[in-house]
C-alpha cells in the first residue's frame, strides 16, 4: 500500500467543487451524513464554501481511516469524535464553522504526513 502525500491530497481536494443539493432528497441524505450537526448542518447545508469543506474533510478522513495503521485509526477517530463537538458547538456561526473545518483539514493532513513518512512504503 502506498500513501500519497498529504500535499497530494490537499491540492486534490482543495480543487473539488460540490453542487447544492438540487432536491430534498438530496439534502435530507446531507442531513443522515451528519448526525447530530443540528443547526450547523443547516448552515453547512446553505453555504457553498463550507460544503466544499465538508466534502473536503470526508474524503481526507475516508482515505486517512482506510490507509492507517489500526493503533493511529483509534486515535483518530477518537479526534474526529470530539472534532464534531466543536463543529456542533459553532451553532451557526459560519466563520466559527470554518475554522473549525480548517483546523481539522490541518490536523488530518498532519497525520497523513507523519504516517506517509513513518511507514514502510511499498510497491
Amino acid at each position: 500500500m502506498r500513501f500519497v502525500s498529504a500535499l497530494t491530497i490537499g491540492a486534490m481536494t482543495l480543487g473539488l467543487a460540490l453542487p447544492r443539493p438540487a432536491n430534498a432528497q438530496a439534502v435530507a441524505a446531507l442531513d443522515a451524513c451528519m448526525p447530530g450537526a443540528g443547526a450547523a448542518s443547516t448552515v453547512i447545508r446553505g453555504d457553498a464554501a463550507l460544503a466544499a469543506q465538508d466534502l473536503r474533510l470526508r474524503v481526507t478522513y475516508r482515505y486517512l481511516m482506510d490507509f492507517a495503521p489500526f493503533w493511529a485509526a483509534d486515535i483518530i477517530s477518537r479526534d474526529q469524535a470530539e472534532w464534531v463537538g466543536t463543529r456542533t458547538a459553532c451553532g451557526t456561526d459560519a466563520n466559527c464553522l470554518g475554522e473549525a473545518y480548517r483546523g481539522r483539514l490541518i490536523g488530518l493532513f498532519g497525520w497523513m504526513e507523519c504516517l506517509r513518512t513513518e511507514l514502510p512504503m511499498e510497491g
